[in-house]
């Protein structure tokens, strides 16, 4: 009876958190198309050229895999144990099964779906879920973190004409005295004798040495989050570039990490409404509203696309291997 009711809050309370998704949603984006014209917008997508919305489904695509070879070099090198390098995990199947697990974003809010399910195909390949903890976390917070740095080092130079380069040095430096107090606390005998008792505890440390060791891969990770990013920025370019819209590369380089990071916020549904919103904030000022939201809507129309083009390549997988099962 006790768990009876106990599964019913979570489920009524995952249900609260649906509606509020939604109406959040719906809120923010009545905000922003009662300040929009209906027939402007339509008559925008009306001159879309079809040839660089193409070259925008391509970029996005190109980004989802650069953000699989970020995660993959985050992977461990080997269990312990048995010293097998990354198990079964080899790099193109691990690619093509990124790429698809992208399908399950579409109904996970924050982009966690598709995390779940490659967590779940490393599983199967032979990785321990305590080893996978450490670099799915370094994958979220590595690309935060970066983000939240882009942003803060274009407005100090954009908008509060501060001098980002000082700005700049003072985040790396932080950045490397975290890394070396990480370090340094992980190594502690105390710590390392109290997580020697939970074998889950001891392989996160052991991951998370490895990792904070390896500079090679940390570097090598960040340079590929700001081709990422740089990507991106020409993907909201050529978008507006369709539509015959003129955004300046500065405000670019000003709006599109703030709307990459409120994408990634699970409070919208596929960060819907929020992305438009702050996008009005950011460019309102430059091109008209209509040409913001059509903008923004393109890129969705088009990351949807391949969302949905994923999902047939899910679908058609589980169904093969449905079918290859033994009876």
């Amino acid at each position: 009876m006790v768990k009876h009711l106990s599964g019913s809050g979570m489920s009524d309370r995952k249900k609260w958190l649906v509606l509020l998704q939604i109406a959040v949603t719906a809120g923010l984006l009545a905000w922003v198309f009662a300040g929009t014209d209906w027939q402007p917008l339509a008559a925008l997508f009306k001159t879309i050229d079809p040839a660089l919305m193409l070259a925008v489904f391509v970029l996005i695509n190109i980004c989802y895999l650069l953000q699989g070879c970020r995660l993959f070099l985050l992977l461990p090198k080997e269990n312990p144990g048995d010293g097998s390098v990354r198990c079964r995990v080899t790099f193109f199947p691990y690619l093509y099964h990124f790429w698809r697990s992208t399908f399950h974003d579409i109904y996970v809010p924050g982009k966690l779906g598709g995390d779940i399910a490659r967590f779940v195909y490393l599983r199967r390949m032979g990785l321990e879920s305590s080893r996978l903890v450490v670099p799915f976390l370094a994958f979220r917070l590595q690309g935060l973190a970066l983000l939240c740095y882009a942003a803060l080092f274009i407005l100090a130079e954009a908008v509060f004409s501060f001098n980002a380069w000082w700005l700049a040095a003072a985040a790396l430096a932080v950045v490397l005295c975290c890394r070396y107090v990480a370090g340094k606390l992980l190594m502690l005998p105390g710590v390392l004798r109290f997580c020697a008792r939970f074998p889950v505890l001891d392989a996160v440390v052991h991951s998370t040495r490895a990792l904070l060791s390896d500079p090679v891969r940390l570097v090598l990770t960040s340079l590929i989050y700001i081709i990422f990013l740089a990507v991106t920025v020409l993907i909201y370019g050529l978008a507006a570039q369709a539509m015959n819209i003129v955004l300046p590369p500065d405000k670019l380089l000003t709006g599109v990490p703030v709307l990459m990071f409120a994408a990634m916020v699970p409070v919208t549904i596929q960060g819907r409404g929020l992305t438009e919103f702050l996008a009005v904030a950011i460019w309102g000022g430059t091109i008209s509203n209509e040409q913001i939201v059509a903008t923004c809507l393109c890129i969705f129309g088009c990351t949807l696309a391949m969302q949905l083009l994923a999902g047939l390549f899910w679908g058609g997988n589980a169904l093969h291997s449905r079918g290859s099962a033994p009876s």
